[in-house]
């Protein structure tokens, strides 16, 4: 189903058909850029809608009727004056609506709102970041009718406000930027809204439910009661401010105490350790603040909107009522600057912090590239040192090489004379007298077993050779 805004019927009012005109081309607009979202906005088979519906006629006491989805409410009459309060949720914070798209455009088609209100809607839907899809702004229109057509004039607003939600699912990280669609319908001081919520707290729906049921069965002026409930609004949106400001300085306590407790040029072992990534950190956390800043900002810009059409559209005589209304208006205003007057200055501690952190980063590791050169050429001297004393050992070792070199061809020369003297000392030769016992004349002679002598030294010289032969031929074949 493809939703329509026909906010005004035909008529041959030259200003009323200016004013369908327009309307019907901002349809167009906005609802061509809601399909292309649609995607990310809806999931399958989903269709749930929590709905209040309070009877305000005379003819029929007040009461109230809760109702679980769209065809309840369009089987409602129109004609009979209601106030409407329909809650639209997600699955979770970053996810798609509990509500199918023909559903939306069938609400919304039903109750004729107005086509800037696709703003809010796709404010929400699937996301990875908080800094998807996002939009802070103020959407307001007065239908100026002739009175013979319509009975009151009618008046919408929309608006995105964000605020800080505590979570508690992370230790480490107990905070998280959430967004609230509101968008309110009313035709007259006396005739009741129709409200719209989207993705609330559970607490804001209670009270702004509560606040309903009281004051629409008092008769109370509608009017005021929808400017109390814009109040509730943002009271409950700006709530968790303080305390949120309170966690983002004592993230920034940690990084300050280490650029401003941190030695330069004392070795401390206590000392407080600095690292790129506390630069990293400080990082994530000026984008924060940045990103909170512009939250407040757009916040300011809401209720500076809403204070603006609340002094346009009152119309009456100021009365105290009122004023105490554009008062908390002024307070609420009053707060939100107080906040971003302290996230700006936590900030602006940014600065001097990053720069603190990267001088004594600089500073550090110019002293650790000091050490590590101080190292190198203590580690080269002592390599010089070594190669000094490795090249006399190797002289030293030239010098004994050579006296080992003659003294092993001394020895060399004397072998032949050691092995003559071995072999004339032993009983392998034999001196022998020739002829007769008086004959002094002698001879030398070999024993018979001289062969045996022969036969044993070259068996244990092969024996001797034999496995060096073998290991050298293992070690080359390795």
């Amino acid at each position: 189903m493809d939703a329509s805004f026909p906010n005004e019927p035909q008529s041959s009012s030259p200003g009323l058909c200016e004013s369908v005109s327009r309307t019907a081309d901002d349809a167009g607009f906005y609802q061509s850029r809601f399909g292309e979202e649609s995607v990310r906005l809806f999931g399958d088979n989903v269709d749930e809608l929590e709905s209040l519906v309070i009877s305000c006629n005379e003819s029929d006491p007040a009461s109230s009727q809760t109702m679980r989805g769209v065809d309840e409410v369009l089987r409602e009459n129109r004609e009979d004056a209601k106030l409407y309060f329909h809650v639209i949720r997600q699955e979770y914070s970053w996810g798609r609506f509990l509500l199918s798209r023909t559903s939306l455009e069938a609400l919304l088609s039903y109750h004729k709102v107005f086509p800037r209100f696709y703003d809010v809607i796709n404010a929400f839907g699937f996301k990875t970041t908080e800094d998807d899809k996002v939009w802070e702004g103020f959407h307001s229109r007065r239908t100026f009718m002739p009175q013979d057509v319509f009975k009151h004039d009618q008046f919408e607003l929309c608006y995105c406000i964000r605020y800080v939600h505590k979570h508690g699912r992370d230790p480490k990280k107990p905070w998280s930027l959430r967004q609230l669609g509101v968008y309110q319908q009313s035709q007259g001081s006396d005739q009741p809204p129709t409200w719209i919520l989207v993705q609330p707290p559970e607490r804001l729906e209670q009270r702004l439910r509560n606040i309903l049921l009281a004051t629409v069965k008092d008769r109370g002026n509608m009017q005021t009661i929808n400017a109390v409930l814009h109040l509730v609004v943002l009271s409950t949106a700006l709530s968790n401010w303080d305390e949120y400001i309170d966690y983002s300085r004592k993230e920034l306590t940690e990084l300050d105490d280490k650029a401003c407790f941190s030695r330069v040029g004392i070795d401390n072992p206590n000392d407080y350790p600095v690292a790129f990534a506390d630069k990293q950190k400080l990082q994530r956390l000026r984008k924060k603040l940045l990103r909170t800043l512009s939250v407040l900002d757009s916040n300011i810009s809401v209720i500076r909107s809403l204070k603006s059409q609340y002094q346009r559209g009152h119309g009456g005589p100021a009365t105290e009522e009122w004023d105490l209304i554009l008062e908390e208006l002024d307070s609420h205003l009053a707060h939100c600057d107080r906040h971003r007057r302290n996230f700006a200055t936590l900030m602006e501690e940014t600065h001097g912090i990053d720069d603190l952190l990267s001088k004594i980063l600089s500073f550090r590791n110019d002293r650790v590239h000091l050490r590590n050169s101080q190292a190198m050429q203590d580690t080269l001297d002592a390599l010089n040192e070594i190669s000094a004393q490795s090249a006399e050992v190797a002289q030293q070792s030239k010098r004994d090489s050579r006296v080992l070199k003659w003294l092993t061809l001394i020895a060399t020369m004397y072998l032949p004379a050691s092995l003559l003297a071995t072999l004339f000392s032993s009983n392998l030769i034999q001196v022998v007298q020739n002829g007769t016992p008086s004959d002094k004349a002698t001879h030398l002679k070999l024993v018979t077993q001289f062969w045996v002598y022969i036969l044993l030294a070259v068996v244990l010289t092969g024996a001797s050779l034999l496995p060096a032969i073998l290991l050298q031929r293992k070690s080359r074949a390795r």
